[in-house]
């Protein structure tokens, strides 16, 4: 028998450099509005949604992406999004019709974006209420 010896070079892991957020910021955007307003367009009843991006756990916080596009977020929703964020968990609003001001009843629904345990920000929408056969 021949024993045959043999060395593994590894080489060091390079260091890889934290992305630009300035370089990231319009990739982000581009495809928050684009997720968003997917969702939007799938889920039955919605007439607003919105996304909103900040620093890791830190914030602030502000909209990134609103469907629909160019729009703003109604005051109900932003509310329910920012308890989202400080609650770390999903919310769920009951938005009666004279606080929407158009007679329809809505729900606010928004959850927090983690990634890696760490706040990112959140996705919100605010949908008709729809009769509990049809909303899941």
């Amino acid at each position: 028998r021949k024993w045959v010896s043999i060395t593994v070079m590894t080489r060091q892991p390079q260091s890889v450099a934290e992305p630009d957020t300035a370089q990231l910021a319009p990739m982000l955007q581009s495809v928050a509005q684009n997720w968003l307003a997917w969702q939007c367009t799938m889920i039955t009843g919605t007439c607003h949604g919105v996304i909103a991006l900040g620093a890791p756990d830190q914030g602030p916080y502000r909209p990134t992406a609103c469907w629909p596009e160019g729009s703003d977020p109604s005051a109900a929703l932003s509310k329910t999004a920012k308890a989202a964020i400080s609650k770390r968990k999903g919310v769920v609003a009951e938005l009666r019709s004279s606080s929407s001001g158009d007679g329809v009843d809505k729900d606010a629904i928004a959850y927090p974006i983690v990634v890696d345990g760490k706040l990112l920000g959140v996705a919100a929408i605010e949908v008709e209420r729809q009769p509990n056969a049809r909303q899941k």
